[in-house]
């Protein structure tokens, strides 16, 4: 063999390189797949949180009275749901409770409707006490 021949890569030197190459890209690849759904769901819970918060706002907010399972189907809350769009869903349990005082126990449930989706839902409760 010459000098120049020995200079250049062989066949299988080149082959082993791309394969080497092929596979850490393959592997970075499937790690930004797996971060790009952590950020998603992490997203999602966010905005859950977000909107939780501000239906229990509303909820809390009005007079007691009107703390009913109807409650749900007010204005306020229905601009609520325009606002978070189709794959959320949003539920209100109103319970009567007598222990400590008079009062009411709310529960507010926003579910991320997704197919085949794990997410648990976000929940908040409250009490609100009649006032003598």
């Amino acid at each position: 063999m010459t000098r120049a021949a020995k200079l250049g890569f062989t066949f299988i030197e080149v082959l082993a390189s791309v394969a080497v190459v092929s596979a850490l890209l393959l592997v970075t690849t499937q790690m930004l797949v797996v971060v790009a759904e952590q950020t998603r769901r992490s997203q999602r819970r966010m905005t859950a949180n977000e909107v939780a918060a501000s239906a229990m706002e509303i909820v809390a907010a009005q007079p007691y009275s009107q703390l009913d399972a109807k409650l749900m189907e007010r204005p306020l809350l229905q601009e609520l749901f325009l606002e978070i769009g189709q794959d959320w869903q949003l539920d209100l349990e109103v319970e009567p409770v007598n222990d400590p005082a008079i009062g009411k126990r709310l529960e507010l449930a926003v579910i991320h409707r997704l197919p085949f989706s794990t997410e648990k839902p976000v929940v908040l409760t409250a009490w609100r006490f009649k006032k003598n």
